[in-house]
């Protein structure tokens, strides 16, 4: 383990779960490392999909995380969802022993649920404006990454 996840890691307990919850949803960050390793199609192919997921789950995972808490739509969830909504985030922390992108997907699935079923709910909501602010937020990562890297 190398990077950041080195780093958190070491974090002590009890601060450390919940760096990794948010941190999972990015992980492998940067997610183009796969492809230093790859020499054949079969492990560029699959490079491409590790390093897609990452990205996809960024704009998911953060999405929700805002449209519940800074817009306020915490109050349109069931607490059925609710209750999924926990579970995922457990599953996450009892994997932060061993982080892995595989360990997480399942979590990523119910993230996607209450994604789609929030945004179902409220049209009115921007999808465009929010996934602009995200991807300003995750070039922001990628340059501040760049430049502890270069610096």
């Amino acid at each position: 383990m190398s990077g950041l996840s080195a780093y958190i890691i070491h974090l002590p307990h009890g601060f450390r779960e919940p760096v990794l919850v948010f941190y999972s949803q990015i992980m492998p960050f940067p997610s183009i490392v796969y492809f230093n390793e790859a020499h054949t199609f079969s492990h560029y192919y699959t490079s491409t999909i590790v390093a897609l997921f990452p990205l996809f789950s960024f704009f998911v995972f953060y999405g929700l995380l805002y449209v519940l808490f800074f817009k306020k739509k915490y109050r349109m969830i069931s607490k059925e969802d609710w209750i999924l909504f926990g579970i995922a985030i457990l599953l996450i922390m009892a994997n932060s022993s061993q982080m892995d992108v595989r360990r997480v997907m399942p979590s990523f699935f119910i993230f996607f649920y209450l994604y789609i079923k929030i945004f179902n709910q409220n049209p009115q909501l921007s999808k465009r404006r929010i996934n602009n602010l995200l991807g300003c937020g995750y070039a922001g990562l990628l340059l501040i990454y760049t430049l502890i890297k270069v610096g």
